[in-house]
């Protein structure tokens, strides 16, 4: 026997267990006879079964009431609703089924699976054919062209005539194809079962308001949000969206220089130790490679903006499982989660060169470095108090004071102001480091975010903080003091030696 602390037990406990063979749950603690395995798994099976019903039954409340018909005229639809009570009827029976002969396991878990994904629509999603250049969609309006109207290219693959195989038409093959998954049926699926609706519901019924910041509602673009827009903020089940997208080599060997680029939204209404998880991230666009589409990126953007355009104006009909009761979803995009490169593609503002800032845009306070050959950031000592004692102190700094005030980031008004002669779709014809108009800003609730970008933590982690560690630390390899930075110091005169 060995005494621990009260935390190292707790840390023992969630790494290893009560202990390792211990399989007895269900009955642990009784003096009787411990029931047999087979009586374990006959627990856990019911269990189960009891879970697979609620579904059901959440599933079939929402077939049997179709909306504000049902409380209005309930004897008109009473038919329908009989009509998915006996559906269900005949489902259970189903059920109830081995999935075959002298099998312990019965048909449903399988058949509540399928029928979930029938009421859902499936896992459907559409095909868009797109210009190889990246230049426009062979959608909607133009759905039915042959050729970019920008570039000129050809919708199809174009391959050359094999003169020893027989003539015959060629079946024609798109050169590049957009998937789209439908945002819709998704987000009304999160509330299709009592448990998940629920859980949009947490971060107004449960979340702890004490002033801490825990979760994207307690932060003040959400509050600045609710204050601008009350309508939308009346309803807690509303969904607020962060989109997500980089660019991934789905080949495992990096001889193969490809890059897709899926666009994910992540509903930000789930409590912390949920929202984050890879089953609650959306799917909503996978665009094809093999290059990167750059500032192009909003040309494939466009099916799911006017969808979070509708979802803004008009919503969704939803069915409640938790209340019962249908509703009008509505749903909006408060901001963008990406490195640095994929900010400038999704913002429009180039992160290269000698503005890269674009919180401190045109009053970027950079420098570049003769030897090192790239482009240096400094003067950040103008974000510190104005009366901190390192604003005055020349030796460390360059030998000059720091008097000047933090950079004020630009409003979302600003920014069209500064682009109002540049379309949507088109890079900016005056050049700089505002290289479109982002299609963001036709949501028109954009221009009013606080935050509408966000960097991920992982590559200021990679890229800032384990650069810093190495360069403290001497580690080889992964330290910034060289040679050339040694003679970049000296050349600005901050370390003469």
């Amino acid at each position: 026997m060995e005494y621990q602390n009260r935390q190292i037990v707790l840390d023992h406990l969630i790494c290893s267990g009560f202990c390792p063979n211990y399989l007895k749950w269900v009955y642990h603690g009784d003096d009787t006879t411990v029931a047999s395995t087979s009586t374990t798994h006959n627990e856990e099976e019911s269990i189960f079964h009891h879970e697979m019903h609620e579904m059901l039954n959440d599933i079939f409340e929402m077939e049997g009431g179709r909306g504000e018909e049902i409380h209005e005229n309930a004897l008109n639809n009473s038919q329908e609703m009989g009509n998915g009570r006996n559906k269900f009827d005949d489902l259970m029976k189903e059920a109830e089924e081995k999935v075959y002969p002298n099998c312990k396991y019965n048909k449903l878990s399988c058949v509540v699976y399928l029928y979930h994904l029938k009421c859902l629509g499936g896992w459907r999603y559409e095909k868009i054919h797109s210009c190889p250049n990246g230049c426009m969609l062979f959608w909607d309006d133009k759905e039915k062209d042959e050729v970019c109207s920008f570039c000129g290219s050809s919708r199809w693959e174009v391959h050359e005539a094999n003169p020893e195989q027989e003539v015959s038409p060629p079946k024609k093959k798109a050169s590049k194809i957009l998937r789209w998954f439908p945002l819709k049926p998704r987000l009304q699926r999160l509330f299709m079962s009592s448990k998940t609706s629920n859980f949009m519901k947490w971060h107004h019924v449960d979340r702890v308001k004490d002033g801490k910041l825990r979760h994207p509602a307690d932060a003040l673009n959400w509050k600045d949000f609710d204050e601008k827009f009350p309508e939308f903020a009346r309803d807690p089940r509303n969904v607020r969206l962060a989109l997500s997208s980089d660019g991934f080599n789905p080949f495992r060997t990096m001889n193969v220089a490809h890059s897709i680029w899926p666009v994910f939204l992540i509903p930000y209404n789930l409590p912390p130790w949920l929202v984050m998880k890879q089953q609650n991230f959306i799917l909503s666009l996978i665009i094809p490679g093999p290059k990167s589409p750059g500032n192009k990126i909003d040309v494939y953007m466009q099916p799911l903006i006017k969808e979070l355009k509708e979802l803004w104006e008009d919503g969704v009909n939803t069915f409640d499982a938790s209340t019962k009761q249908h509703f009008q979803l509505k749903a909006a995009l408060i901001s963008t989660i990406s490195d640095f490169p994929g900010y400038a593609n999704l913002s429009g503002w180039s992160t290269k060169g000698e503005l890269a800032c674009p919180i401190c845009g045109f009053d970027t306070d950079s420098k570049w470095l003769t030897n090192g050959r790239k482009w240096c950031y400094m003067c950040h000592r103008r974000w510190l108090p104005v009366d901190h004692r390192w604003r005055l102190d020349t030796r460390s700094f360059l030998g000059r004071h720091e008097l000047r005030v933090a950079p004020v980031p630009s409003s979302g008004k600003e920014i069209l102001q500064k682009l109002e002669n540049t379309k949507f779709l088109v890079d900016n014809v005056n050049g700089g480091p505002w290289k479109k108009k982002s299609i963001f800003f036709m949501l028109q609730y954009w221009e009013h975010l606080l935050l509408r970008h966000n960097l991920d933590p992982m590559h200021i982690e990679k890229n800032v903080q384990d650069n810093i560690v190495g360069t403290v630390l001497g580690q080889e390899k992964k330290s910034k003091d060289n040679y050339k930075t040694r003679l970049d110091l000296q050349e600005l005169g901050m370390r003469k030696e």
